[in-house]
C-alpha cells in the first residue's frame, strides 16, 4: 500500500504542479472584466518572486465537465467521439511546462483564436491520425464548430494517477474560473501579501479565494491515504494480539518443561542452545503461517492494484522481508520467556521436581 502511493506521489504527471498559487476567479463577469483582468495580470507579473501567470476554465486535478463531440471533417473515422474540453490562454502551455509534440501555442496576435483548437496525443489517437504532425492544419468538427488544429500536446495527468489519461481539446480564450501564479522560490507569503491590493482594485467585493496547486492536486489521494492509516493501525493491533499469545504460550510450555530444562542444564547445555530448543517449534509454526498467508495477501493486494491504472508490480522481495520481520517480532517475544526459564538456577528447578 505505501509503494503503491510513493510510486503516485513521485510519479512524473506530465504538467508542472510545484510552486503555483491558484486563485479562483470571480465568477459571474461583465462587460469591464476583460480589462480588469489585464490590469489584474499586469501588476501580478511585476511583483517579485513571480514568474508567470495563466488563466483556464480547469486547472490540474480539477475534474473537466465540458465535453463535446469530435469528428474529423475529412478522411478519417466517420464516428462522432466525446472529448474534454478546456480553455486556456497563451500562458498556460509555458506556464505548466507542457510538451508542444507538433505545431505551435496560442498567440495574442492570433486572428479567429476562436476557431483554433490544441489536442492531446490521446486525442490524435481517437482521430486516428498516424502521427501528431498529420493532425497539424487539418479541420475538424467541435460541436457545430468548424476548427482547424494548430498544435499537439503530449499527454499529462489532468487528474491523479487513479484515472487513464483522457482525449482533450484546448481552446483558446481568457477563463475567469482559475487564475494559476508560478512563483520563484519559496516567497509565497510576499506574494500572497502583495495581491491582495491589486485584487481588490480590479475585483472589488470578491474575496481573495486561494490554494496551492500540489496540496489541491494530492487531495485526490486522501481516502488511499486514510486506508493505508487504517492498514497500519490494525496491522500492528494484530502483531501485538499475536505476539502477547505467543508469550503466553512460551510461558506455558516453559513452566511444563522446566525439569527438562533443569536436566539439560546440569548435562552441559547452554543457555542460547536451551532458548534454541524452546523456540524452534514457534519458528516453525510461523514460516508455515507464512507460506499460507503469502499466496492470500497476494491475491488481495493484486485485487486493490488493479482498480489503478497505473501501479507498482508486485515484488516477492517484499513478502521474503515481511516473513523475515514477522520471523523476528516472534523470535524475540518467545525468547523473553524462554530465557528467562532457560536462565533459571537448575537447582531450584531440580528441587522443585
Amino acid at each position: 500500500v505505501f509503494q503503491q502511493l510513493n510510486f503516485m506521489n513521485n510519479q512524473d504527471l506530465g504538467v508542472d504542479i510545484l510552486k503555483t498559487l491558484v486563485i479562483k476567479g470571480p465568477g459571474a463577469v461583465d462587460s469591464l472584466y476583460k480589462k480588469n483582468f489585464d490590469t489584474f495580470k499586469n501588476e501580478v507579473l511585476q511583483i517579485a518572486g513571480v514568474k508567470n501567470m495563466t488563466t483556464s476554465t480547469n486547472v490540474p486535478g480539477d475534474e473537466i465537465f465540458w465535453t463535446n463531440g469530435i469528428r474529423r471533417l475529412n478522411g478519417g473515422p466517420e464516428s462522432r467521439y466525446t472529448t474534454y474540453i478546456a480553455g486556456i490562454d497563451e500562458d498556460y502551455v509555458p506556464s505548466y511546462d507542457l510538451k508542444l509534440l507538433a505545431g505551435r501555442n496560442f498567440t495574442k496576435a492570433q486572428k479567429n483564436s476562436r476557431k483554433l483548437l490544441i489536442i492531446n496525443r490521446s486525442m490524435t489517437k481517437q482521430l486516428e491520425y498516424k502521427t501528431p504532425q498529420e493532425s497539424v492544419g487539418d479541420k475538424v468538427i467541435l460541436g457545430r464548430d468548424t476548427m482547424e488544429v494548430i498544435g499537439v500536446l503530449e499527454d499529462y495527468h489532468q487528474m491523479s494517477l487513479k484515472n487513464n489519461l483522457t482525449p482533450i481539446a484546448f481552446r483558446c480564450f481568457n477563463a475567469s474560473s482559475f487564475y494559476s501564479i508560478k512563483i520563484d522560490g519559496d516567497q509565497y507569503k510576499k506574494v500572497l501579501a502583495e495581491i491582495d491590493a491589486p485584487w481588490k482594485t480590479s475585483f472589488p467585493g470578491n474575496p481573495v479565494d486561494y490554494f496551492f496547486l500540489d496540496q489541491f492536486f494530492n487531495r485526490q489521494y486522501k481516502s488511499d491515504i486514510q486506508f493505508a492509516n487504517v492498514f497500519t493501525i490494525f496491522t500492528g493491533l494484530a502483531i501485538f494480539v499475536a505476539c502477547m499469545g505467543l508469550f503466553g504460550l512460551a510461558s506455558f510450555m516453559a513452566m511444563q518443561r522446566t525439569k527438562e530444562i533443569g536436566v539439560r542444564k546440569v548435562l552441559g547445555s547452554t543457555v542460547s542452545q536451551i532458548v534454541m530448543l524452546l523456540s524452534k517449534g514457534f519458528i516453525q509454526l510461523v514460516l508455515l503461517a507464512n507460506v499460507i498467508a503469502w499466496p492470500l495477501a497476494w491475491c488481495l493486494m493484486n485485487a486493490w492494484l488493479k482498480t489503478f491504472p497505473y501501479r507498482i508490480e508486485i515484488n516477492f522481495v517484499l513478502f521474503a522481508a515481511a516473513g523475515a520481520v514477522v520471523i523476528v517480532i516472534a523470535f524475540l517475544s518467545v525468547s523473553i520467556q524462554t530465557l528467562k526459564s532457560a536462565r533459571a538456577n537448575p537447582a531450584e528447578t531440580l528441587k522443585y521436581e
